[in-house]
C-alpha cells in the first residue's frame, strides 16, 4: 500500500516532534518534504543519515528507523499527530529559509550495504506466497552460523518477515552476497530455480533502477553480486 504524502509527513513528525527543538524539527521536516517524501521507504536510512548532524538523531538512528518503519508498514491515522505542514510553512516564512542545510559529511549520505541487501531480499520475498517466504528465511537462518554470518544478520533473520524493521547497521559485501544466495537457495526449494531466477533478476533490476542516479549504490550492488 502506497502511503499518501500527508500520512508519511505525519509519521515523521509524530516520531520526532517530542525530541527535537523547533529549529531542528522544522529543518528535518523540510528536508523530508523536499528530498524524501516522494521516495520509497527504502530511502529512510538515507534520510536519517542526512540528518545525523543533529545529535539526537545521530545517537538514536536505529530506534528511530524502527519506529518510523513500523508506522509506515501499519499506519493508524488516529494515533498520529496532526499534519504539520501549516506550521512548517509558518516557520519557513518567519525564518526566511530558502534552502535546507546540507549535511556536514558527504559520506553520511551514502546508501549502506545492509540497505541494498535488504532491498534485494525483500524484493524477492514480496512476490512469493507467505509460506515460501517464511521457509526461505528459515533456511537462511539455519545456515547462518555455518556461513559465519554476523550476530546482527542472525538477529535480523530471527525477525522473519519483519526483517525490514531491524536491518543490521553494518554488513560486509561478503555477508550481503552470502545472505542473498541463502535466500535464493531457500526459494529454489519452494518455487523452483526458473521462477527464483526471475524473482532475483526482477528485484535486482528494481533496486538498480531505484538508485540509477547514485553511482556509489550501483557500484556497491555490482560488488555484492560479483562472485
Amino acid at each position: 500500500m502506497e502511503l499518501s504524502p500527508e500520512i508519511k509527513r505525519r509519521i515523521i513528525y509524530t516520531v520526532l516532534c517530542s525530541h527535537l527543538s523547533d529549529e531542528d524539527l522544522w529543518e528535518v521536516m523540510w528536508r523530508w518534504e523536499v528530498d524524501y517524501s516522494a521516495r520509497s521507504r527504502f530511502e529512510l536510512n538515507r534520510f536519517l543519515a542526512d540528518c545525523q548532524h543533529i545529535p539526537f538523531i545521530q545517537k538514536n538512528r536505529t530506534p528511530l528507523y524502527r519506529q518510523i518503519i513500523r508506522l509506515m508498514m501499519a499506519p493508524n491515522p488516529d494515533l498520529l499527530e496532526p499534519d504539520p505542514l501549516e506550521a512548517m510553512q509558518t516557520w519557513r516564512r518567519q525564518a526566511g529559509v530558502t534552502a535546507v542545510r546540507t549535511t556536514s559529511s558527504a559520506a553520511a549520505d551514502k546508501v549502506s550495504c545492509a540497505q541494498l541487501m535488504t532491498e534485494i531480499i525483500l524484493g524477492m520475498l514480496k512476490n512469493v506466497p507467505p509460506d515460501a517466504s517464511t521457509r526461505a528465511v528459515h533456511y537462511a537462518l539455519g545456515n547462518s552460523q555455518r556461513k559465519q554470518l554476523s550476530f546482527g544478520i542472525i538477529q535480523m533473520l530471527e525477525n522473519g518477515q519483519r526483517m525490514l524493521q531491524a536491518p543490521p547497521v553494518e554488513v560486509s559485501v561478503r555477508e550481503a552476497r552470502i545472505l542473498i544466495n541463502l535466500i535464493y537457495v531457500g526459494l529454489c526449494e519452494m518455487q523452483g530455480p526458473v521462477e527464483t531466477d526471475n524473482l532475483l533478476s526482477q528485484s535486482i533490476r528494481s533496486t538498480v533502477d531505484r538508485y540509477r542516479s547514485d553511482a556509489h549504490a550501483r557500484k556497491l550492488i555490482q560488488e555484492i553480486l560479483d562472485k
